[in-house]
């Protein structure tokens, strides 16, 4: 039997929309290299997310780095109040995300076809379970089958997310054998991690990054509109 699993931040839809929605409101406009600004962003984010899950910072330590570190590197100076700021406007942001169209077709071809969908992903368990509303996607999703970091207690790339995924589904639908599908766009995170517990993986690889190691991915996908090539197996 097979099931289909997703990670929701730059998979189900796109991050780079509320961080850019973000800065146009805090700064009244968008400079022409904002796509890397976002990028720098995101790298600075991923530097230091571990430890803000682990504990070892809190979240809002974590959102003053990436804001103050990729901001200086484009030459805007955020002290601490205004990194907190631009956090806040990105948190007010989040409420008009959208899912991707390409991931909407996948999952209504899913749900037609009573594939049941999961999803894993890092993050605290108020805010991820938020995205879910806001995307207007939980009528897909089996809430048996929805493990968020924050609420199960491991997180990605842990394997034993993975293996608490699996066995949910093993429990509830008796099914000793799933065929289980994982889509993310970390390599190191989503991808890495989901073959470790014997996963089909699909790397959503739409920021281009050169993998180390293609041997971990069963589908490379490197765009949203290259999702149309999961059709014919679902």
């Amino acid at each position: 039997m097979k099931f289909f699993v997703f990670d929701i931040d730059d998979t189900l839809y796109d991050l780079k929309d509320p961080f850019v929605m973000a800065f146009e409101k805090m700064f009244g406009y968008l400079p022409h290299d904002i796509d890397d600004l976002f990028l720098d962003f995101r790298k600075y984010n991923n530097q230091i997310y571990d430890k803000a899950l682990n504990g070892q910072i809190t979240m809002t330590q974590m959102c003053n780095y990436r804001a103050q570190k990729s901001f200086y590197d484009y030459g805007i100076i955020l002290d601490e109040s205004s990194a907190q700021k631009f956090q806040r406007t990105y948190e007010s942001v989040k409420n008009n995300i959208t899912v991707n169209k390409h991931i909407l077709d996948l999952m209504d071809r899913l749900k037609s076809n009573n594939i049941p969908m999961g999803i894993i992903t890092n993050g605290p368990t108020y805010d991820q379970n938020m995205k879910i509303d806001y995307l207007g996607l939980r009528s897909y999703f089996d809430p048996d089958l929805i493990l968020v970091s924050e609420e199960v207690g491991f997180h990605k790339p842990d394997k034993a997310i993975f293996d608490e995924m699996k066995n949910r589904i093993c429990h509830k639908y008796n099914c000793p054998s799933p065929e289980i599908y994982y889509m993310g766009d970390s390599y190191d995170n989503d991808i890495v991690g989901a073959k470790k517990a014997a996963y089909n993986t699909i790397w959503l690889n739409h920021r281009r990054v050169a993998p180390l190691d293609l041997s971990v991915v069963d589908y490379h996908l490197t765009s949203y509109s290259s999702i149309s090539i999961l059709m014919d197996i679902f």
